[in-house]
């Protein structure tokens, strides 16, 4: 199956500060059961997505304006532009507050930050791709014994990668955007997600 997805890149980004809720009320996609575990990404359709991290509860966030450089951080979850991601048929984690700019794994000596999203085969492009786990957990292409993590429990806390160790602090999992500009996909099905090498 073909999935494409149409982007307008005006190279500024959606306005980041933009927020319809000051805190997450849960709830499940459509489609799913709550059931453990957690549900992994979205794999079938790139829709916006907010990450929550299982063992703390709070979500992925981008610290400070969206730019590259930009460290990834935990924060209350919001419908805050910069808690909202896509992940793409590539495995590009593309930031929607700057459809420019992805998560990238590998520049900054395991803090992860945002970064140019560069080509498959290229240099770096390894470093802003990710696979996916049926446990929720985020491996990076470049390194596949590592996962993203939080490097504490409390909210502004780095996110990080470290040796994958199953723990809940490496394992996120896909909340819908309910701001209604874009349809969620829905989960994958309960099982692992195939990850070569891991």
């Amino acid at each position: 199956m073909l999935v494409i997805s149409v982007w307008s890149y005006d190279g500024g980004g959606a306005d980041p500060t933009a927020s319809t809720s000051a805190a997450d009320r849960g709830g499940t996609a459509r489609g799913t059961t709550t059931q453990a575990p957690p549900a992994a990404l979205p794999t079938t359709a790139p829709d916006r997505t907010r990450l929550r991290n299982v063992g703390t509860g709070f979500c992925l966030d981008v610290r400070g304006e969206p730019r590259a450089g930009a460290g990834a951080r935990l924060a209350e979850c919001s419908e805050t532009w910069t808690q909202q991601w896509t992940y793409e048929d590539d495995g590009r984690l593309r930031s929607a507050a700057d459809p420019g700019l992805c998560l990238d794994s590998h520049a900054d000596a395991g803090v992860v930050i945002l970064g140019t999203c560069a080509d498959e085969g290229t240099g770096r492009g390894d470093d802003v791709r990710y696979d996916v786990t049926g446990r929720g957990e985020l491996v990076p292409r470049w390194q596949r014994q590592l996962a993203l993590a939080t490097a504490g429990g409390a909210p502004d806390a780095d996110v990080v990668v470290k040796v994958r160790d199953g723990t809940q602090a490496q394992r996120w999992r896909t909340e819908r955007v309910t701001d209604g500009s874009l349809p969620f996909a829905g989960v994958p099905p309960a099982g692992p997600v195939p990850v070569s090498g891991g």
